[in-house]
């Protein structure tokens, strides 16, 4: 994820948060923070997983899979953990993942939009 579209997400995350605030009090907003930092840091962990199996050998891909289901079951378990302490709210967690695919999104599609078509192969 570039700078820029890291600002984005903070700027979202800024108003998003503000607007929970706002609406429904403290927990929606910390709710909002929680979902937006677990999806950042989810998002940064698939990544950098994606590289390595990508650039690595054959030998090293398992591993690589292995790690990133891992990554999977954490993510879940700690999404749990916190729903079942009552600490944060499922709506909250809900905004903040969709704040982080929506920059995701937006970073692909403007990526996608600055580059020249690939060449032809015939």
């Amino acid at each position: 994820m570039n700078k820029h579209y890291l600002l984005y997400a903070v700027l979202l995350l800024v108003v998003a948060a503000s607007i929970a605030l706002y609406l429904n009090g403290r927990r929606q907003m910390v709710s909002v923070g929680v979902g937006w930092f677990i999806g950042l840091v989810n998002y940064a962990i698939l990544r950098w997983s994606i590289r390595r199996f990508i650039m690595r050998q054959p030998s090293n891909q398992i591993l690589i899979v292995s790690l990133n289901m891992m990554r999977l079951g954490l993510v879940f378990i700690a999404v749990i953990i916190l729903l079942s302490l009552k600490m944060v709210d499922m709506i909250g967690l809900f905004v903040g993942f969709t704040l982080v695919n929506g920059v995701i999104m937006i970073d692909g599609y403007l990526n996608r939009a600055g580059q020249r078509r690939p060449p032809s192969f015939s």
